[in-house]
């Protein structure tokens, strides 16, 4: 399938509560959609915390009927190059924690 490979809140525009179109599509490629949904989850979770990113999750699942998501994409994401989210964040280790209980 055709990822965007930086899904997360700040590519999204909206109209009110509706989407309008989700910008900047310069690391687009094929690979696993979850992958976007690891990207959006991670950093949703890094912004606010992991019951955000997991009521992403819920809303995605439900909307896309693709219920089979497996915590490998939230740890493919966070522990990915070391440049990709920069100095250590909290948030996010809390959400690697959670990501590895659930292996």
């Amino acid at each position: 399938m055709f990822i965007h490979r930086d899904y997360h809140p700040g590519n999204v525009l909206w109209s009110g509560r509706r989407v309008t179109g989700i910008v900047d599509w310069v690391n687009a490629s094929r690979g696993a959609p979850e992958a976007d949904v690891g990207h959006c989850r991670a950093n949703l979770a890094g912004h606010f915390d992991h019951t955000v990113a997991d009521r992403f999750l819920a809303r995605h699942q439900a909307r896309t009927g693709r219920t089979g998501y497996h915590p490998y994409w939230d740890l493919a994401v966070v522990v990915g190059p070391a440049d990709s989210y920069g100095d250590p964040d909290p948030g996010l280790d809390a959400f690697v924690a959670r990501a590895v209980a659930q292996l």
